[in-house]
């Protein structure tokens, strides 16, 4: 028994708690007091009995009758009332000896708490029974009592039916159908018909089943049992065994004074004297009364004792007397029962006892265990308050994400605010999974209807308010409460914990308005077909359309609201619209299927009231293999400035940008495709060039350059740009070619330049020696004319004519009488135009040059040059004079050698970089020494490369002691150095004097000093040449 109690209060807790979902049961629950006006039916049937023959009955052993002592013991003990009615064929009162129920019910409270134990005697002291179960009479005796009691506000009209079965009335004849039909019809007819029963009433009496079955039997929803009591608020309990009834009878009575049961099974704790504790907490100040009800299984009844929680310095707890006031005490043979009234000591208590060995043998344990069930009464009423958030809305115009918040607190008897903090403490999670604390809960539900499974809806806990008055708060939506429909609502408010089961008495109402889709203002649709960057230039392109991510439509209830979408397309040879209409979503699929313009109407649903909107949308489908060449066209521009005709001249480089140029049709815009370009260039002669491009840095399009040098006078140029796919590319065509002019403008001469030609040349007859002017003369022709063709573009015409012929007025003229053979002059013409006159003999001739550009125009100009011979013209200018200079010569040469000193034994030095490496001694007495071809290296190899650059050496006395040197080289055009070299010789003395000459020039970049040493002897009769003098002689100041 104890196993099976144990295990239905655990059940009977869980399923308590989550009794939010029973909305007769939640209505009763929301009393302030816990007082009852209790009628208690007991069925006494024949069923319930063992009957001769071996048949057993459901309940033999009497469990009913204990679990009826217990719920009278249970029952608060303040204005609680009751009565106790045996029922089978008749009712039958149980009343106490000297009471009855003449004036209604009896009181069981204050000074009437004695009349429980009265009527628990009464209770166990007869046995009644009956053939039928006539539930019918047993609700009309229980009927006439509550008619004759005055009631008494707070107190719940209870009635607790106990039975085995259906009722049963069966009359002569009947078969046992028959009697089932007849008793159920009959009870059921009452319960409909009487005014008590009317849950409408304020002061109404409810109906709570206890079934009793067999294994064999299941309880059924259209049992009469189940229709009585969901008729009047009611519940219907079921057990299928007896010793289980004074568990299911207590936890019906903690539904009717809003509690639930705290269920212990297991081990106490031992404290070391052969007795064992079992401790039970009250949670809080509130709690006006404590039922403990402790399983006799393994515990000696007369040990059990009641202790109170340790105090302050205490070592050793007070017991807690039995007075009859604020402790009472009751046990029957299968429980010890104690009743705790306005506990003032909230804390842990104690229940010590000691173990029956007897049962611990039979039970197989040595330790022993305990099972106890607690039941806390409160006097307080639950009241919450619900707001909206932002104080703009009133309760009649909430949106389904309107902030609410939701306020809930206690009051006690006297409507005064619980200012109990424990009451509001969070609900913590203990290692049992149970839920230590009070919580608040609340749910919504539409109006009229109530709490089920079928309609189960999000339940939300309150927090305990941190600040201000001690409380439970919550903000939350609509939305977060499941309402996902505008309609008029009721919000739920309960709490459970710490034996406390309270319900809002009235449900707080509050409208949700539904907010309709929106669709936005500017909405349009552009399809493509035949799209070149598609692998498959698909004609019919699909493209799905959703409310939210294309931002077309906007619900003020987003997250709540299920929106779905319809289309109807107004032209489908434009537009073909494909939606599932299986499934409601919120897109669908335009499918285009050409060229055109239409509208598509869509209505969007969000499935509430006033929730369907409708949009013309706008689709424009664009065939884009036909729009881009369209809408987009190369262009070309050429950033160089052209002259006031706009022409630019033929030798600038046009520098050329290529871009694609939208016209501003409607459509497909271009990015995202790829592009290739090209570029042609047509002259006027047909011929096709093709130009090469290269992206442009920073922006887009490409460049190209028109080099200079071109040969016609206007161009064309045309582009085109391939877009897309390589497979499916699309040409981007210009209208027309752009024409770029081109200004040639025909060579001129430069008359500057062609001033300064040489025009006279002089020539010997022989030829044998020409003077320095009279080498090849080369000119080149590009500097005597100006011309915008480049270079490599020109062509250049010359040719020698007779002195005295025509001036031709063409080069073509010119060539015909051109002279090639047996001319003084000679002419060549390199291909880039340098010009090169050899004279050859004295003459007369006429120079022709041209310049012909790329486009055939021709500059020319003539000259005259003359050759002339230098013998004849000295002859016929200069003969006078050159023959009288001749005679003057001859004079002073004569006169000269005579009276010029001579000398002998003179020797020569060369060096070169300051090493003398060569020398040479002469010992003539001639007055003049001429060494030519003076090579005086000759002799030493180290020095030959030097001596190619000396001709000859002349050496001769001068007058007023002075030596003339003359030096001749032969790689400076014959240029002579000389000059005299003061001597102050001293005659008839012997001496011996040196000078030194110094002379620097450079060759193939390379500076070499030459330096020479001449030393001059004397004759002074018999002197060796070479003998030093005594004493040298000062050299003179240069």
């Amino acid at each position: 028994m104890r196993r099976g109690f144990a295990l239905l209060a655990v059940c009977t807790v869980l399923w308590v708690v989550a009794g939010v979902r029973d909305q007769a049961r939640s209505e009763q629950a929301t009393q302030p007091s816990t007082a009852l006006d209790l009628v208690i039916l007991i069925d006494d049937s024949n069923s319930m009995y063992d009957i001769a023959g071996g048949t057993k009955g459901n309940d033999p052993n009497q469990y009913r009758r204990e679990a009826a002592i217990i719920m009278l013991n249970m029952c608060e003990t303040t204005s609680s009332r009751a009565a106790v009615i045996s029922f089978g064929g008749q009712p039958r009162d149980i009343e106490p000896d000297g009471l009855n129920y003449d004036q209604g019910l009896l009181s069981i409270s204050g000074d009437h708490v004695g009349v429980r134990e009265k009527l628990a005697e009464e209770i166990n002291s007869h046995e009644y029974r009956h053939t039928n179960t006539d539930v019918k009479k047993a609700l009309q005796r229980a009927l006439t009592i509550f008619n004759l009691t005055p009631p008494i506000q707070g107190n719940r009209r209870v009635i607790l039916l106990l039975s085995d079965n259906k009722p049963y009335v069966r009359l002569e004849g009947d078969t046992v159908e028959q009697a089932y039909a007849r008793g159920a019809s009959e009870a059921l007819n009452l319960v409909y018909t009487s005014t008590l029963f009317n849950p409408s009433l304020a002061d109404s009496v409810k109906i709570d089943v206890v079934e009793l079955l067999n294994s064999e039997l299941e309880p059924q929803p259209d049992d009469p049992y189940y229709r009585m009591a969901e008729y009047t608020g009611g519940s219907v309990f079921t057990t299928y065994r007896a010793e289980d009834l004074p568990t299911t009878f207590t936890e019906m009575l903690a539904q009717q004074i809003g509690s639930t049961l705290s269920t212990q099974s297991g081990k106490p704790y031992d404290l070391g004297d052969g007795r064992y504790a079992i401790p039970i907490r009250l949670p809080n100040q509130s709690v006006t009364e404590a039922n403990l009800l402790l399983s006799m299984k393994g515990v000696k009844a007369d040990s059990v004792r009641l202790y109170k929680p340790l105090r302050e310095g205490q070592n050793t707890a007070d017991q807690a007397f039995v007075d009859g006031k604020t402790v009472f005490y009751n046990n029957t043979k299968s429980f010890v029962q104690f009743k705790i009234t306005k506990p003032r000591d909230n804390g842990t208590w104690h229940l010590i006892f000691t173990p029956d060995p007897a049962t611990a043998q039979t039970s197989g344990t040595t330790e022993p265990s305990a099972s106890i069930t607690v039941l806390f009464s409160y006097n307080l009423t639950l009241h919450a308050n619900l707001t909206a958030a932002d104080g703009l809305h009133d309760l009649q115009t909430v949106g389904k994400n309107d902030k609410l918040t939701v306020e809930a607190w206690f009051t006690d008897l006297d409507g005064n605010r619980s200012t109990d903090r424990l009451l509001y403490q969070s609900a913590e999670t203990d290692a049992s999974a149970s839920e230590a604390g009070i919580c608040a809960y609340a749910y919504a539900l539409p109006e009229g209807q109530t709490l089920t499974d079928a309609n189960a809806t999000p339940v939300l806990k309150l927090s305990p308010t941190e600040r201000g008055e001690a409380g439970f708060t919550l903000a939350c939506r609509p939305a977060d409460l499941g309402i996902t429909k505008a309609g008029a609502y009721r919000l739920y408010v309960y709490a459970r914990g710490e034996g406390l089961a309270r319900e809002l008495p009235t449900p707080i109402p509050f409208s949700v308005l539904n907010q309709a889709p929106a669709f936005s203002e500017d909405n349009a649709i552009t399809l493509t077909i035949n799209d070149p960057a598609d692998e498959a230039m698909n004609p019919h392109t699909e493209k799905t359309v959703c409310l939210k991510e294309d931002g077309l439509c906007e619900d003020g209830d987003e997250a709540v609201d299920s929106l779905s979408l319809s289309a109807r397309s107004e032209d489908e040879r434009i537009v073909r619209v494909l939606e599932d209409a299986d499934t409601l979503d919120d897109r669908v699929t335009l499918t285009a299927v050409r060229s055109g313009e239409t509208n598509v109407v869509l209505t969007a649903n969000d499935g509430d009231t006033g929730g369907a909107v409708q949009k013309t949308l706008p689709v424009q489908v664009v065939d884009v293999s036909l729009n881009l060449p369209n809408r987009y066209e190369p262009e070309i521009i050429v950033e160089n400035t052209p002259d006031e005709d706009g022409k630019y001249a033929i030798n600038e480089t046009l520098r050329l940008w290529l871009h694609v140029r939208d016209r501003g049709v409607p459509g497909v815009d271009r990015d995202g495709y790829a592009l290739t370009p090209s570029l042609t260039l047509t002259d006027e002669n047909g011929v096709e060039t093709a130009l090469a491009l290269t992206e442009t840095p920073g922006r887009e399009g490409w460049s190209a350059s028109l080099d200079s040098g071109l040969q016609t006078r206007d161009i064309r140029l045309s582009a085109r740009v391939l877009i897309g796919r390589p497979e499916n590319r699309v040409a981007l065509a210009m209208p027309a070619p752009l024409t770029v002019r081109i200004i040639n403008r025909p060579p001129v001469t430069q008359p500057k330049a062609i001033a300064e030609l040489h025009t006279e040349f002089w020539v010997e007859p022989n030829a044998l020696s020409l003077r320095q002017e009279d080498q090849p003369y080369v000119f080149p022709l590009e500097l005597c004319f100006a011309d915008d063709d480049p270079s490599a573009y020109r062509t250049y015409f010359a040719c020698l004519l007779p002195g005295d012929a025509a001036v031709p007025a063409t080069p073509e003229e010119a060539a015909a009488a051109a002279v090639t053979d047996g001319n003084g002059l000679a002419l060549q013409l390199s291909p880039d135009g340098v010009v090169t006159l050899s004279p050859l003999k004295p003459g007369k001739h006429l120079l022709v040059c041209a310049q012909t550009d790329a486009a055939g125009q021709t500059a020319m100009f003539t000259l005259s040059i003359s050759v002339r011979s230098i013998s004849d013209q000295l002859c016929a200018d200069i003969r006078p004079y050159l023959i009288a200079a001749l005679l003057f010569l001859a004079a002073v040469l004569i006169v000269r050698q005579v009276t010029r000193p001579s000398y002998q034994g003179l020797s020569f030095s060369l060096s070169r970089n300051g090493n003398f490496q060569v020398t040479r001694q002469f010992a003539d007495s001639k007055k003049k020494m001429t060494m030519s071809p003076f090579n005086p290296f000759a002799a030493n190899p180290g020095c030959a490369a030097a001596s190619e650059a000396l001709s000859n050496l002349t050496l001769k006395p001068g007058r007023n002691h002075t030596l003339r040197l003359r030096l001749k080289k032969a790689t400076r055009n014959n240029v002579s150095l000389g000059l005299n070299v003061p001597l102050r010789p001293r005659r008839w003395v012997r001496m011996k004097v040196g000078y030194m000459l110094t002379l620097k020039f450079t060759e193939n970049g390379t500076t070499t000093t030459y330096g020479w040493k001449l030393v001059l002897n004397q004759p002074t009769g018999g002197a060796v040449p070479g003998a030093m003098p005594a004493k040298r002689p000062q050299p003179p100041s240069p």
